[in-house]
Formats: C-alpha cells, structure tokens, sequence
C-alpha cells in the first residue's frame, strides 16, 4: 500500500513539475507580444 502511495505522489509531483514548466515557458514567450502590442496601441 505505501509503494502505491509513493508512486502516486511521485507521479503527482511530476506532473505538476511539467505542468508548471509549461506554464512557466509558455508565460515567457506570450507577454513579450502582449506587452509590445499595449506599448503600439498606447
């Protein structure tokens, strides 16, 4: 039961390790168009 129970907080942290990864490249790439579009329009 513990090995199940460590696999499945290894798998959840994983995840969420890749998940905020994406989030944090994603975050990156997007606001630096934004932000040169609302400094154009301004």
């Amino acid at each position: 039961m513990e090995d199940r129970q460590t696999r499945l907080f290894l798998a959840l942290i994983l995840s969420m390790g890749i998940w905020m990864g994406v989030n944090y490249f994603s975050f990156l790439t997007h606001p630096q168009k934004k932000y040169r579009n609302k400094t154009n329009s301004i």
